[in-house]
């Protein structure tokens, strides 16, 4: 139902915008299904992972998960749904695999899979002194004493005083600041022994331009328990 949704709202109206996809369609619109789109050049299909069955049941080369660590789990007759996608990409040399998820655990799949690959984290500089970093959560910060008199924290103090501060001289960083720095940001990698090819990359929601710094103290403070 999520696959049907996503080709109806999404997918088939970003293709018949986009002027180079809209050439390979076929010429029988008919075969521009919902689930399965035959294009000239090759065929999509959208499959639910909680089907073991369609996953199993057609060979491709580019395989395409995502939420991985919601798929679903392997049972006493099936693989998990996650190994059944990635074995019928095997008749291609060419095969490609992207893997993206909101992570859980780490003994998620996908946590896993980061973890076997070069780890390439978002580096941006600082405003101040122009050192590069990672933007991590321990470096955003609030006023400890935004609470109100039962003790409980008062977010719109949270809200007021939230900000990033630089790994090296400590310098807080505004909204713009931020913006700013991403757009000069650059990836690295943290693992020089991956395998070649298997590249993954981690990158946290305080970097959307839709989320602030105070957005993800007040979410930490919510739901911390």
């Amino acid at each position: 139902d999520l696959a049907r949704s996503y080709s109806e709202t999404r997918l088939t109206p970003i293709f018949e915008k986009c002027k180079p996809v809209k050439r390979l369609f076929p010429q029988d619109l008919d075969d521009l299904k919902i689930l399965e789109m035959q294009f000239a050049t090759m065929t999509l299909s959208l499959v639910g992972s909680n089907s073991p069955a369609n996953l199993s049941s057609r060979p491709i080369c580019i395989a395409v998960l995502d939420e991985l660590d919601s798929f679903a789990a392997p049972s006493e007759k099936d693989a998990a749904a996650y190994s059944l996608a990635l074995e019928r990409t095997k008749a291609f040399p060419q095969r490609k695999h992207v893997l993206t998820s909101t992570p859980t655990l780490n003994t998620g799949d996908i946590w896993i899979n980061y973890q076997a690959g070069t780890q390439e984290t978002f580096h941006v500089p600082c405003h101040a002194c122009g050192e590069y970093q990672a933007m991590e959560f321990g470096q955003i910060r609030w006023d400890e004493t935004a609470r109100s008199e039962d003790g409980k924290w008062d977010m719109r103090k949270v809200t007021e005083t939230a900000s990033y501060y630089c790994t090296k001289c400590d310098a807080p960083w505004s909204e713009r600041n931020r913006r700013q720095s991403i757009e000069q940001g650059k990836w690295v990698a943290a693992n020089a022994s991956s395998e070649v090819g298997r590249r993954s990359f981690r990158l946290p929601s305080w970097y959307s331009p839709t989320i602030t710094f105070a957005d993800c103290a007040k979410k930490f403070l919510t739901e911390k328990h």
